[in-house]
């Protein structure tokens, strides 16, 4: 989703990450991580005005969202119940959701499919470097693997890692990043 996401830059990356969802979900076929259904918001009727700010940025920026009446959203899903007190709600048409789990064992299915080796429960210890490259991971039993491309996705854990290798990741230790 970006409905929700600023500065523009951010709301921007986000956009493509959707975008990358659906190209995935198209060049597999068969998706069943992908779940585009759109993205429903609404809110107490004294943060209203918020909402509609919010919903009139999104439209400068060229996202789609629309107000709907409480009415429509039922027909959209008809088993939800929304508060009386609310006039309208926020629909983001392009928004869904991506069950990570799922999309991580078909991600790594067509990798080992194409020569990748997947190593689960292997922590790494530090990158490894020749001059100003990153060329692979040492694990802690003292192996070294050896890779074209290193990605690293530590989460939290991220500017530590980078770290072993002299380099410096700016940013807090803080969950959710």
């Amino acid at each position: 989703n970006s409905g929700g996401k600023e500065p523009h830059a951010y709301h921007l990356l986000n956009v493509s990450g959707m975008a990358e969802h659906a190209t995935l979900a198209r060049e597999f076929g068969a998706a069943p991580w992908y779940h585009p259904d759109g993205n429903l918001e609404w809110t107490t009727p004294n943060r209203f005005d918020s909402l509609v700010a919010r919903v009139e940025r999104l439209r400068s920026w060229g996202y789609p969202v629309e107000l709907l009446s409480p009415r429509r959203i039922t027909e959209i899903e008809p088993f939800l119940r929304i508060p009386a007190d609310v006039a309208r709600v926020a629909y983001y048409p392009w928004e869904g959701m991506a069950d990570l789990p799922q999309l991580i064992g078909v991600l790594a299915h067509a990798a080992v499919g194409r020569g990748a080796i997947i190593r689960t429960w292997s922590p790494v210890a530090a990158l490894t470097t020749e001059g100003d490259r990153v060329t692979g991971v040492d694990l802690p039993d003292g192996t070294t693997v050896g890779a074209d491309t290193v990605a690293i996705c530590a989460g939290r854990w991220s500017d530590t890692l980078a770290a072993t290798a002299g380099l410096t990741l700016p940013m807090a230790p803080t969950l959710g990043f």
